[in-house]
């Protein structure tokens, strides 16, 4: 599914939700007790979490040059104004 979002919203599939809430809740077991986990574990964690957002933006048609954001509970990513930095 490719859409073409400039500003708005966009809404993740259920599967991709899943994904994206396993991604984000391994983060913020890591974020929470870094010492429990190897350098080598929160590399990949993060590393993971990278790609899913590519994937995402790549399946969803973002614009990776605008201002985005997902929200993990909802699934609603938030399309905004272009990145200026």
């Amino acid at each position: 599914m490719v859409l073409a979002i400039y500003t708005g919203w966009v809404i993740l599939s259920d599967e991709d939700k899943a994904r994206l809430r396993l991604s984000e809740a391994r983060l913020e077991a890591i974020r929470i007790s870094p010492a429990h986990y190897s350098r080598f574990e929160i590399e990949e964690a993060l590393i993971s979490n990278w790609k899913l957002r590519d994937e995402l933006v790549s399946s969803y048609g973002i614009d990776d040059s605008r201002n985005w954001a997902i929200s993990v509970a909802t699934g609603v990513i938030h399309i905004g104004s272009e990145y200026v930095p």
